[in-house]
């Protein structure tokens, strides 16, 4: 009798946790379809991105549906307040007023102008540029530009002082990865890239790159999640992950940046983080 009183609690007990939802799901989008597969299939050997945001989410991976969504259709439902992550966006102050940010999770080394390697190179002080005076030296230039994507505040703002017939836009999706393709088709002279993105997608592109005037040295990659208390929550058990070994996370940084690059990295990795970790005690 007492065995089968056991019994019958343990099932009662199943059923309320299957009805109720204990686990909670957590939606994370990503507009990258390879990162999409090596997220839903736990693969963190493909890139930094991938990498980092897998240890991240180590301890929380069983609760998470992960999903392949453009840039544009996630903004619009965490706009209408649906509850939805998403990886690698920078922080503002209008997205602070209305988003969750997990402590950052990707560093990334500022995006530079790169030029092919046939081409004259451009007059520079220090190798750094004025991006939107290239094309007075160089009026039948072109660069690739992807659509629908934000460069940040300071290269915006050259871009749109770059004559029209300058530009050469792509609008379908995989925007970084296309982009990256069409320059090492040589479909244009000059594109706008992070130079970990080139060390991972196109090592054996021939090229020479330039700092662009005004833009900060580092971008911070982080998730950012409906303010919801779940997704509060979820936040939460990512940030003590992150917190648990500052280190592991920047090995796995180094993995995937130019050996000529990890000084540099490993200066603004500490200078970045360490800031950070304080800010959140």
């Amino acid at each position: 009798m007492p065995y089968r009183q056991f019994s019958l609690l343990t099932i009662l007990l199943f059923i309320t946790f299957i009805a109720h939802g204990s686990v909670e799901k957590i939606t994370i989008h990503t507009n990258n379809k390879a990162e999409f597969n090596a997220f839903k299939n736990n693969n963190a050997t493909g890139n930094l991105s991938v990498s980092t945001n897998l240890y991240a989410l180590k301890h929380v991976y069983s609760s998470i549906e992960f999903k392949y969504m453009t840039t544009q259709r996630t903004l619009h439902q965490i706009d209408e307040g649906q509850s939805i992550c998403t990886v690698n966006r920078v922080k503002n102050k209008e997205r602070l007023k209305k988003f969750l940010f997990s402590q950052p999770i990707n560093l990334f080394l500022s995006q530079r102008l790169y030029q092919q390697i046939d081409s004259a190179p451009l007059k520079s002080s220090n190798n750094i540029i004025n991006l939107s005076n290239i094309f007075n030296e160089k009026p039948n230039a072109r660069i690739l530009l992807a659509e629908q994507m934000s460069y940040g505040d300071a290269i915006d703002s050259e871009i749109k002082r770059i004559p029209e017939k300058n530009k050469m836009r792509r609008y379908s999706g995989e925007q970084e990865i296309g982009i990256a393709n069409m320059f090492v088709k040589k479909r244009a002279e000059f594109a706008i890239l992070y130079p970990q993105q080139v060390y991972n997608y196109i090592t054996n592109v021939n090229a020479r790159s330039y700092e662009i005037k005004g833009t900060p040295p580092y971008i911070l990659g982080h998730l950012m999640c409906t303010n919801t208390p779940e997704n509060n929550n979820f936040i939460n058990k990512v940030n003590r992950q992150l917190n648990s070994n500052i280190e592991e996370l920047l090995n796995l940084h180094l993995d995937f940046v130019n050996p000529s690059d990890k000084a540099m990295l490993t200066h603004y990795f500490h200078q970045a983080f360490q800031r950070k970790s304080i800010e959140s005690q």
